[in-house]
């Protein structure tokens, strides 16, 4: 009997020490499951403000820029006035200037673009469709890269076309 009850009491100490060391491994992959929703949930946010910080990037760049094309086509409209007024001939260079106004359209249009593209991926990270987030995130790089030779073609457009355009005006101008 005694051997029993040492039997028996083993026993019952063996099933309280698995019990007992299940439910803290139970507590731990419960621990581990919220551990990984807090770390989805920051990276998460971390990455929006990244998005974030891009968008409001691209808006610094497109109000320097916008002020100094703006300064450029105020003192280019002065001269075709001044001009106009004086008898000049203009066409050829109020032509090329609808050129340039179509490339600062498609420039703006293209910006425009990235930044709601930018803007429909903070929703997108969150959720489980991280290989659209990868290719929107690719795709908007390439749209940046891509502005950038618009940009670089609309500045050789000016000094090989417009810029002697407007030489030519103000030759004319000196001339009478």
């Amino acid at each position: 009997m005694k051997q029993s009850l040492k039997m028996l009491s083993g026993a019952v100490v063996a099933v309280v020490a698995i019990s007992g060391s299940a439910v803290p491994a139970f507590a731990q992959s419960g621990t581990t499951a919220e551990a990984k929703a807090a770390a989805q949930a920051a990276k998460c946010t971390t990455l929006t403000a990244k998005i974030d910080d891009h968008i409001t990037k691209i808006n610094a760049v497109i109000a320097k820029q916008t002020a100094i094309y703006d300064k450029h086509d105020a003192k280019v409209e002065a001269l075709l006035t001044k001009a106009k007024t004086a008898g000049a001939d203009t066409t050829k260079a109020e032509a090329d200037l609808q050129t340039w106004e179509g490339q600062t359209a498609a420039i703006k249009s293209a910006r425009n673009q990235v930044i709601s593209d930018l803007s429909a991926l903070k929703n997108l990270q969150c959720t489980d469709q991280k290989d659209q987030y990868k290719q929107g995130l690719a795709n908007a790089k390439a749209q940046l890269q891509y502005i950038g030779t618009l940009q670089n073609n609309k500045k050789a457009y000016f000094t090989s076309t417009i810029k002697p355009d407007l030489q030519a005006i103000r030759d004319q101008l000196k001339k009478q």
